[in-house]
């Protein structure tokens, strides 16, 4: 009888206290498309995958999608917030415009970019707007013919052009002479690679340097040699050269991952 009692209380206990299996009824589901593609997204503070996503199961109730673009991680990146209410059995599709951002370089540089009748800079270039770019972009410099760069190669997110000398006839618009992505960025590696090895091992030549003059005037303190304070006057010239050449190296090391 006790023992009839104990199952009938441990029935009753999971029927009032468990939880049932949800059914296709009692969720929502969700498509996200964003313009472009690839970025982060967040539903409320959860993180659920990069874009497309296909369907993302929620709980009936307001939610919050959030896209970073091009990452949640970049510094500099473009965040479209939009909430949404789904309710069980909902079949919801979103599409996000998520912006875009833009580098652009131009041989030579200094000239004027404009979109859509608008000025928006000059090259080197790095805008990023949260909407596309309704039109081709637009490159114009005094003594050059004007290029008109493609929506699609702005899409791509790095373009490099080179602008020629005006040829006569007026500032024709010609094609663009472009490279994009990680190709056209490789051929910079050689000089932002060049300015970091050289400011290290000039820092390091500084230090080592100034070092070995601390430790000449402290010879010459406990001797009084003449020839240890000569020294000590030659290390800290040559110290204080490596230390130019750092900063310079550094300054000029700044300048192209900025410009890039």
């Amino acid at each position: 009888m006790m023992r009839a009692f104990v199952i009938a209380g441990a029935f009753l206990c999971s029927s009032l206290f468990g939880q049932s299996k949800p059914t296709a009824d009692s969720v929502g589901t969700v498509r996200i498309i964003t313009e472009p593609s690839g970025a982060d997204l967040y539903i409320d503070s959860l993180f659920v995958g990069k874009s497309p996503l296909q369907s993302v199961a929620l709980a009936p109730g307001s939610h919050t999608i959030r896209a970073f673009y091009p990452s949640v991680f970049a510094w500099n990146a473009i965040v479209t917030r939009e909430p949404f209410d789904i309710f069980g059995g909902d079949h919801l599709e979103k599409r996000l415009s998520v912006g875009q951002v833009m580098r652009i370089q131009s041989d030579p540089p200094g000239g004027i970019v404009h979109s859509d009748g608008s000025v928006i800079g000059t090259t080197p270039l790095y805008a990023r707007s949260h909407r596309s770019s309704p039109a081709d972009l637009m490159i114009r410099k005094e003594g050059f013919d004007s290029l008109r760069i493609p929506l699609s190669e702005i899409k791509a997110g790095f373009v490099r052009v080179q602008l020629s000398p005006k040829s006569g006839l007026g500032g024709a618009v010609r094609p663009a002479d472009i490279l994009v992505g990680n190709g056209a960025a490789a051929t910079d590696h050689w000089l932002t690679y060049a300015s970091g090895a050289a400011s290290i091992v000039s820092g390091v030549a500084s230090a080592y340097l100034k070092d070995r003059a601390n430790r000449n005037f402290d010879s010459y303190l406990r001797t009084n040699n003449a020839a240890d304070l000569s020294s000590t006057r030659r290390l800290d010239r040559e110290a204080a050269a490596a230390l130019i050449i750092s900063q310079i190296s550094f300054a000029l090391l700044a300048y192209v991952l900025l410009s890039e």
